[in-house]
């Protein structure tokens, strides 16, 4: 949770970039021209594979360096799929990421221009 001075830092109109600049906005686009049924299961899918790969993720993380090579001299093609696999959810976990955070940006905005200057804590109270 943002403390109240970032909020008040980040929250000021015409002050604060637009964080979507800073996006992708090539996958934004595209997934705000799905259908919500299929932006759900897209994000859904994204998910998933995200979730899969922090199992591998933690699988690898609890091995040490010399069960992991003798893992990976047992099937190093099979590893290749696996790689990509990674990188491809960890491209979805930051796109995920951003998404929230944008979101979460533009409604301590909104939260800001909608409180009254004379209460600053009212900010704080909202989002709570």
């Amino acid at each position: 949770m943002r403390t109240l001075a970032a909020v008040e830092a980040t929250a000021q109109l015409g002050s604060a970039p637009d964080r979507l600049a800073e996006f992708n906005a090539t996958a934004v686009y595209a997934l705000a021209a799905m259908s919500a049924e299929q932006r759900i299961t897209q994000l859904r899918s994204m998910a998933s594979g995200i979730s899969n790969a922090a199992a591998i993720g933690l699988f690898l993380m609890t091995r040490d360096t010399t069960a992991v090579v003798d893992l990976l001299r047992e099937n190093p093609r099979g590893f290749e799929s696996v790689l990509r696999d990674l990188a491809g959810a960890a491209e979805d976990a930051r796109r995920l990421l951003e998404i929230i955070d944008v979101a979460e940006s533009r409604i301590v905005a909104g939260l800001a221009a909608i409180a009254k200057p004379t209460k600053p804590h009212a900010i704080a109270r909202a989002l709570t």
